[in-house]
């Protein structure tokens, strides 16, 4: 995997917090910002791809037929007709 530079800017209370956490960890700054983006940017490609996936399987009228519509709405007393 290679390696890539970004500067951000944060606030200060961010970069207070960070360098506390940081000594309370032992692990340096940079490393502590990389995990959260890393954790950051796989939590939204796994959304985007389930957005993707269940677009797709609706363009392909791949969800709920009218019947299970209907039946679900009814659970709660609401007419979907």
């Amino acid at each position: 995997m290679s390696i890539a530079t970004l500067s951000v800017s944060i606030s200060e209370h961010d970069k207070e917090f960070l360098e506390k956490l940081a000594n309370l960890t032992g692990q340096s700054e940079a490393c502590i910002a990389a995990a959260a983006i890393k954790n950051y940017v796989d939590v939204n490609e796994r959304q985007i791809d389930v957005i993707r996936e269940r677009l797709s399987a609706a363009d392909r009228r791949e969800y709920a037929s009218d019947e299970r519509v209907t039946a679900t709405f009814a659970k709660w007393g609401v007419n979907a007709n």
